[in-house]
């Protein structure tokens, strides 16, 4: 059985302008929550560029499985260290990354470290270089003008460790990935699921509404599908916004996903949800909140903010420029507001017809 852990809460911190520093020199010298972007937690660095270094410590039990390492986002680069050894490099200030950091702990305490790179925006085209470039060796394998940040400049820079980091304990073979995609004519569940880890065969099952489905998977088998079909499923509207959950087994590792049965297309210009004509009422939706930046307050925050737009009227949210927290994805779904970004299967329709009319209208040149 698979236990988490949060790693939320208070880390020391300390700059570190010109990138000199190393993993064994790091002295911090205050403290930070996390997560919450650097200029959101000290109000006199919304003007920093540069490295800051993030350091915490964990306990680990003995065992014989994997220890998974999640970020939910760090904006905009960073090394990742475990008991000052380099475990991983990321690059994207919105998306998540794991790393399997079993073989880097010992029983008993352990030294997390996050190195982070990230450089304010004075314009949206032609974001400012550092002052002083890092010695040979200290600087992030990209160019900070070609950095990928939106409209920062418009709003707040937002840097740092902005969403949850997590520790889980899995076995040795263990669910990485669950994608459900359903079929409401069919009330098919078509689940696909990845697994990671030791080469180990086995069975996967997956229940959902007490119909099960299994699939057997051979010890180099890393991605299996299971379809399991649930009978006259209740369909996903925004006024009915009926969700099932997949409960997806393989060995002693258990993962659960909500989904909702919903099919959303376009048919000679007309959007429709379950067959049914769609009209969007939406608001644009900054996802920028008064405290925190792009950090989510909570999900009461978030509830509270999607009921009222549901009693305003609007029936979607086109979240802006970037990814949202996925708390933002599943509260969406259970109140019955689609989001407009990101996987969001309105945001997903619609791209793939915008680039279907561009094949068959494309655009003159000269």
């Amino acid at each position: 059985m698979r236990q988490q852990l949060t790693l939320a809460g208070q880390w020391d911190f300390q700059l570190d302008p010109a990138g000199q520093l190393t993993v064994d020199a790091v002295q911090p010298d205050r403290t930070i929550p996390v997560p919450m972007p650097i200029q959101a937690a000290f109000p006199e660095l919304r003007r920093y560029s540069g490295y800051m270094w993030y350091q915490r410590s964990f306990d680990v039990t003995e065992g014989d499985g994997e220890l998974l390492l999640d970020f939910g986002a760090v904006d905009y680069w960073c090394q990742v260290f475990v008991n000052a050894a380099l475990v991983a490099e990321h690059e994207g200030g919105y998306m998540p990354f794991r790393i399997p950091i079993r073989r880097y702990v010992q029983a008993g305490a352990n030294r997390l470290t996050v190195r982070v790179y990230d450089t304010i925006q004075t314009q949206i085209s032609v974001p400012r270089w550092m002052d002083k470039p890092a010695p040979e060796g200290h600087q992030p394998p990209f160019h900070a003008e070609t950095i990928p940040h939106g409209k920062q400049t418009w709003y707040l820079d937002a840097s740092g460790i902005w969403q949850d980091v997590t520790l889980t304990s899995v076995p040795t073979r263990y669910i990485d990935q669950v994608h459900v995609t359903p079929d409401i004519h069919t009330g098919q569940a078509h689940v696909r699921v990845k697994l990671a880890g030791a080469a180990t065969e086995g069975t996967v099952r997956v229940s959902i509404g007490g119909v099960t489905g299994e699939a057997l998977v051979g010890a180099d088998q890393a991605e299996v599908t299971v379809t399991v079909t649930v009978p006259n499923p209740s369909l996903w509207t925004p006024h009915t916004p009926t969700l099932y959950t997949a409960d997806v087994q393989f060995g002693s590792d258990e993962l659960s996903v909500r989904f909702g049965f919903r099919e959303i297309c376009v048919n000679e210009g007309m959007l429709l949800l379950n067959g049914e004509p769609f009209y969007l009422l939406c608001s644009l939706d900054q996802d920028l909140y008064p405290d925190t930046i792009y950090t989510v307050p909570s999900d009461d925050f978030l509830r509270d903010q999607f009921v009222k737009a549901k009693q305003m009227g609007l029936n979607s949210l086109r979240c802006h420029i970037k990814p949202p927290d996925p708390r933002y994805y599943d509260l969406a779904d259970e109140i019955g507001l689609p989001d407009l970004v990101g996987n969001s299967v309105v945001a997903h329709v619609l791209r793939r017809e915008i680039r279907a009319s561009q094949r068959l209208f494309p655009r003159r040149r000269g």
